[in-house]
């Protein structure tokens, strides 16, 4: 996602997509026409300050020997100024244990033209994408070239021109959102003044999630439409600049299709679904005041993984595949032990207006220039591949390599592949009565990449390679067997 959508989706917009997931207009009702009247006035704010805690988890029992758990207490503090275009993000995580990675802390700071962000973040991010340059003071500023500037949206023309217009813009989102109708009551209820709860169990969940799909399926040129109309985003274009040329009809098509292998391949797993889930819930409450707003989210996902597993076989066989077990998670032998996976998020988020907000960028930072680091490690990427397919094409024009496989008196293989490259890995064989004998699954794994019918945990080499069109030779000088390729 570019960068104008992060600034319109999670600070001007947060608290609309947060809620509009939730409703459909089959439940449309003075509770909730109230309750996105409200959702106007909020999202429209002038200047808001964020501040949200969550608390995610992560628990899996997947087997008497193995148990999984990790997570984050997240602290997310924001401010958005609409009027200057300007916001700043403060993001803490905190791991839940010492399994848990380590993340640092995120900071960030924009305006309509500048981009700001913590250097132990950036340390972070560019250790990833091979950034070895040393960041001295506490904020790295991101430089950018004019056509990368404009494709993250950090343009004044643009933003000014957005955010003139957000109020027109929230209105067309919400009246889009209004006129879904996935013909299910989706459950919002008004417990008291600006006072909305929602819950969800593992059934409505399943069902709910159902009727989504099938919806965008039937109704993907009106999906098009708000893209276009609201967020500015041409879905043809895109396509286009992907690579991809479709036309409207291709894709009426394609979703035609969708719908109908839906309905034929995951509708009937509906029900095991719902068991496999049994147990999950999501719920919502959230309060409008005349400057301020809170949200509690809380979301309980539970897999039993022993069902999960019935449930893939049977996918499984109903596509005509070899009815084999798949044990999606587990050993084999505990399946009669109980299994799961627990995720859990629990979000508490207040806002408020805050007329007399004020932001600064940082005054003291060292730059990057994101562009041309990018355009340098672009070239280096097309050198590298070019070297790589020249080595290729002289390996292949020598024409004296062929795929071969060599055992070594010290238990190593030996592989040297049709470009004349070379590997050498470890495994497990012996000798007896003159026969070299190579564990199977070593076999497996490292020589034939293939699974093997034989039971005998140990295999003879020279019998096993010849089956698959091998010459294979005793070299007695080296003491080495060589299985080449015919």
């Amino acid at each position: 996602m570019n960068f104008k959508k992060i600034v319109s989706s999670v600070l001007s917009s947060m608290m609309i997509f947060t809620s509009l997931a939730f409703y459909s207009s089959a439940n449309a009702d003075s509770a909730s026409d109230e309750y996105f009247e409200n959702l106007k006035r909020v999202s429209n704010w002038e200047k808001m300050e964020t501040q949200t805690n969550i608390k995610t988890g992560f628990d899996a029992n997947l087997d008497k020997d193995e148990k999984v758990s990790f997570g984050y207490d997240i602290e997310l503090n924001s401010k958005f100024d609409r009027s200057k275009m300007s916001g700043d993000l403060n993001v803490k995580f905190t791991p839940k244990n010492d399994k848990t990675p380590v993340i640092p802390e995120f900071k960030l700071y924009f305006d309509d033209k500048d981009l700001y962000i913590n250097k132990e973040f950036v340390s972070m991010v560019g250790g990833y994408i091979g950034i070895d340059k040393k960041f001295d003071r506490d904020f790295v500023k991101i430089e950018l070239n004019e056509k990368d500037s404009k494709k993250l949206g950090l343009n004044s023309k643009y933003m000014k021109n957005y955010y003139e217009n957000a109020p027109q813009l929230t209105e067309k989102m919400i009246n889009f959102i209004k006129s879904i109708d996935l013909g299910i009551d989706l459950g919002l209820t008004k417990k008291s003044d600006n006072n909305y709860i929602l819950t969800w169990d593992s059934d409505k969940m399943v069902d709910i999630t159902n009727a989504y799909f099938k919806y965008i399926f039937s109704n993907f040129d009106s999906f098009a439409k708000f893209y276009n109309d609201v967020l500015g985003i041409d879905v043809y274009e895109v396509y286009k600049e992907s690579g991809v040329e479709v036309s409207k009809e291709e894709l009426e098509n394609n979703m035609q299709e969708a719908l109908e292998m839906w309905k034929k391949q995951v509708e009937p797993m509906l029900p095991m679904i719902k068991e496999v889930i049994k147990g999950s819930e999501i719920s919502m409450e959230e309060t409008f005041g005349d400057d301020n707003y809170s949200a509690k989210i809380n979301l309980n996902i539970n897999i039993d993984v022993n069902k999960a597993d019935k449930l893939f076989n049977s996918a499984l066989s109903s596509t005509e595949k070899d009815n084999v077990s798949v044990g999606v998670v587990g050993k084999k032998a505990d399946k009669n032990s109980e299994q799961n996976i627990k995720f859990l998020l629990q979000s508490d988020q207040m806002s408020k207006s805050s007329p007399d907000l004020e932001m600064k960028a940082p005054n003291s930072y060292d730059t990057f220039n994101y562009s041309e680091f990018m355009t340098e490690k672009q070239k280096q990427i097309e050198e590298e591949l070019k070297k790589y397919d020249e080595e290729q094409k002289n390996a292949k024009q020598k024409g004296d390599d062929k795929y071969e496989i060599s055992i070594s008196p010290s238990k190593k293989i030996l592989v040297k592949n049709e470009y004349g490259e070379k590997s050498e890995t470890k495994i497990d064989c012996k000798v007896q009565n003159g026969v070299l004998y190579v564990k199977k699954s070593d076999l497996e794994e490292h020589i034939l990449h293939d699974v093997l019918d034989e039971k005998d945990e140990y295999l003879p080499f020279k019998k096993i390679m010849e089956e698959r069109e091998f010459e294979v030779v005793w070299n007695a000088k080296d003491h080495m067997v060589t299985a080449t390729m015919k």
